[in-house]
């Protein structure tokens, strides 16, 4: 897959891989940032995805929505629309 230059592989059934379709367990979601979250968001509707979050604001500073694939593989898309501190919308550091 082409993603904005950049090109990633998710893998196709067959030799020992289980996509979330398959076990029904979900264990990861890809994360992928565009210029424009919506009209990503439309090219997704019009593709019939089932959308799992619709576009909103994040805290964060960041726009984004959620959709899953044909094959159970869950997606955000996201464009980042301001900066914002980590203390200003309350992360936390690990111990």
């Amino acid at each position: 897959m082409d993603a904005g230059g950049g090109q990633f592989m998710l893998g196709e059934p067959g030799g020992g891989y289980q996509s979330p379709r398959r076990t029904g367990h979900h264990n990861a979601f890809l994360h992928v940032l565009v210029d424009d979250v919506d009209a990503r968001f439309e090219r997704a509707m019009a593709a019939s995805a089932t959308i799992l979050a619709e576009p909103e604001d994040k805290e964060y500073g960041e726009r984004s929505f959620g959709c899953q694939d044909l094959e159970g593989h869950r997606w955000t898309f996201a464009t980042h629309h301001r900066d914002v501190q980590p203390e200003d919308w309350g992360a936390t550091r690990a111990t």
